[in-house]
């Protein structure tokens, strides 16, 4: 049986009279990529806040790794998250090089594996060049192993694959197979579910803030009718 290493019990978040997320229950489990899909608006980053800590709920519980995400011990297991954003704003004075080593010391993990990550992730051949002159797929590229320092077991990616080309997308899929086999838990949000066959576990779709289907691509296409 699989172990739920993100959990959301009856989780709320509002803004005012706006709830960006409304009674939400998710649990996200060992090994598996689950999509998250929905139009702007949705509450999708709010989804990826709660998760990550840096927002609480107004109502409700988010769980990691079994502890409260706001508690001392859900802090301590912090580092085992890696993050994607969908914007990725890197010095553009820095390396390749020393960018993931900056955040490897963010992170408090060694360096010793910053040279294999950029092999991983296709730009070891410009780890010594600036970050300015790199092209938007290889920033998203040093910005993937970013995410992926410290082996992490929960990976949130927002709009992963934005900028990135055909063979840089077959990459990054490569990728979540192998930490899909690895036992991690990732969670993709992404407007691209054209791409997702054979990548995602489930499909998660929000609106208002609310969970209106949540199950595997081919369920979603016989209950919707779509192909």
């Amino acid at each position: 049986m699989n172990t739920d290493l993100v959990t959301l019990a009856g989780v709320s978040k509002h803004y005012g009279g706006l709830r960006a997320i409304d009674g939400l229950d998710l649990q996200l489990h060992e090994g598996e990529c689950v999509a998250l899909a929905g139009h702007n608006g949705a509450g999708k980053s709010t989804l990826i806040k709660l998760i990550l800590g840096l927002i609480r709920p107004t109502h409700g519980r988010v769980a990691l790794f079994g502890h409260d995400a706001h508690g001392a011990a859900a802090a301590r297991l912090r580092g085992k998250i890696g993050y994607l954003p969908e914007t990725v704003a890197l010095h553009p004075s820095m390396t390749g090089a020393e960018t993931l080593a900056f955040y490897a010391r963010l992170k408090r993990q060694p360096l010793s594996g910053n040279a294999r990550l950029l092999e991983k992730v296709g730009i070891a051949g410009a780890a010594h060049r600036r970050v300015g002159g790199y092209s938007k797929g290889m920033r998203q590229r040093l910005a993937l192993a970013q995410a992926l320092l410290g082996q992490p077991r929960v990976l949130l990616f927002d709009e992963p694959t934005t900028g990135l080309d055909p063979a840089s997308r077959l990459m990054f899929y490569d990728i979540v197979h192998e930490l899909r086999a690895d036992g991690a838990t990732i969670l993709l949000s992404t407007h691209a579910l054209s791409e997702l066959a054979g990548h995602a576990d489930r499909i998660l779709v929000m609106k208002a803030g609310k969970k209106i289907a949540d199950g595997a691509m081919s369920a979603l296409r016989r209950s919707t009718g779509l192909p």
